[in-house]
């Protein structure tokens, strides 16, 4: 008996073929689906900063939007709160970070590294006894020095701060004066003088005569308003100098140039003088053979040159003059000044005429007394002789 097989047919059931591969859909569908997925992900990972910004940044505009509500409906109420937490929170850094729990010691020994001292090394200096006098007083009174021997002017100066014009000044030395061993001296506290105020003495007229500012005056002698000065009242004046000396007046000696207020003339002072105190050079040429002295009350110039008038005036002598001056030419300015050029060999003015400043007067010559061409050139003020190499 043979038997065949039967061929049953489930419902739901396909029949399978040899070649049907239903594998290969699925892997497909199961692969996009998971590309699709990442993809996704990596969308909403790439936003997520952009995200987390965007909302840092409502946050802090919020915030601070908050405060500033806070702030001025508070009217200054919570300024104290945030100055207490501000102040708590950089003692709190800076107790965190300053070395004291960072373990960073303060101080580091020196033997760590043999004998080499890195930069974070304190090094303590031994507190050594000195005898160098300080340069700068502690005091606004002058002090009194003995001499020493070896002292100089210089050295005492450098030892205290102050210059030797201050220690001269100060102790009526001259430059001739020798500095003796024990001699007691007057330092000064500051560079400057110090005066003795005399009636009629202000604050402003001593800046003024020693060249130096009214306010360090007041200041470094602790004076109070109105500063009135009293007679008698010892003043320091911080950087103050002596003013220059006046030009000496040199006796007149019996050489030919004695005589008062120029052989005779005094000058004249105008209400509107010509002459401006302000002389130029008498010549072209400028070398002087002889200066200003005693017994030469005058400067002689050379060589050859037209004469001209030194400042603007009128023409007081012109014409030969005794005892040396040979042909000579003066001229009153006006103000108290004449000037006299004498030993012409030409004179071009007249009595009377006026002159401008710098106008020729005549020629340089040899006449006189005189030995060489050259032009002894006279200034007086109200016939007292003065170096005209001052106005130069």
């Amino acid at each position: 008996m043979v038997v065949k097989p039967v061929q049953i047919d489930l419902p739901g059931f396909k029949k399978r073929t040899k070649f049907h591969l239903p594998v290969i859909p699925d892997f497909v569908r199961f692969m996009s689906s998971f590309v699709k997925y990442f993809s996704i992900k990596a969308q909403k990972t790439l936003l997520l900063p952009i995200k987390t910004a965007t909302i840092a940044l409502k946050a802090s505009e919020n915030a601070k939007f908050y405060v500033t509500r806070k702030l001025i409906w508070g009217r200054g109420r919570l300024s104290r709160p945030i100055s207490h937490v501000t102040i708590i929170g950089l003692t709190s850094w800076v107790f965190l970070t300053g070395g004291i729990l960072s373990g960073t010691p303060v101080v580091r020994s020196a033997m760590d590294n043999g004998d080499i001292l890195s930069s974070n090394d304190m090094v303590v200096q031994p507190n050594y006894k000195t005898d160098i006098v300080p340069s700068v007083s502690a005091s606004s009174d002058p002090i009194k020095y003995v001499v020493k021997d070896g002292d100089t002017l210089s050295s005492i100066g450098s030892a205290f701060g102050v210059s030797l014009d201050t220690i001269r000044y100060a102790n009526n030395i001259s430059e001739t004066d020798v500095l003796t061993v024990g001699k007691e001296l007057t330092i000064l506290p500051v560079d400057g003088i110090k005066v003795k105020v005399e009636e009629g003495n202000s604050v402003e007229g001593l800046a003024k005569k020693y060249a130096a500012s009214a306010q360090a005056i007041v200041d470094f002698n602790y004076l109070d308003e109105p500063y009135t000065l009293k007679e008698g009242q010892e003043v320091i004046i911080p950087g103050g100098k002596m003013p220059a000396p006046v030009p000496v007046v040199t006796p007149e000696p019996d050489n030919g140039y004695s005589i008062p207020y120029a052989y005779g003339y005094q000058a004249q002072t105008q209400p509107n003088p010509a002459g401006t105190g302000q002389f130029r050079w008498p010549t072209d040429t400028y070398t002087v053979t002889q200066y200003f002295s005693y017994y030469h009350p005058a400067i002689d110039i050379a060589p050859y040159s037209t004469l001209y008038a030194a400042d603007a005036g009128t023409v007081v002598r012109a014409g030969w003059w005794p005892n040396g001056y040979g042909n000579a030419v003066q001229i009153d300015h006006g103000n108290g000044y004449t000037t006299t050029y004498a030993h012409m060999s030409q004179i071009d003015v007249s009595v009377g005429q006026q002159m401008q400043k710098g106008q020729q007067i005549g020629l340089m010559g040899n006449t006189g007394r005189s030995f060489g061409t050259h032009v002894h050139f006279v200034i007086q003020y109200f016939g007292q002789y003065v170096n005209p190499l001052s106005f130069f």
